[in-house]
């Protein structure tokens, strides 16, 4: 149990990490400018479902 928790708040603190990136180019340039991040977000997101 202790392992799949720090796996999950490991990923999630990528997460956090990779919006609070994305919101300074989001806020500059739109969703074009935030788009690279975006994908990485949504392939962190896959894997919670992995773990």
């Amino acid at each position: 149990m202790i392992h799949w928790y720090l796996s999950v708040k490991n990923v999630m603190r990528a997460i956090e990490q990779k919006a609070s990136d994305a919101l300074p180019l989001y806020e500059e340039g739109g969703e074009d400018a935030a788009a690279a991040i975006n994908g990485y977000m949504k392939a962190d997101y896959e894997q919670l479902w992995d773990l």
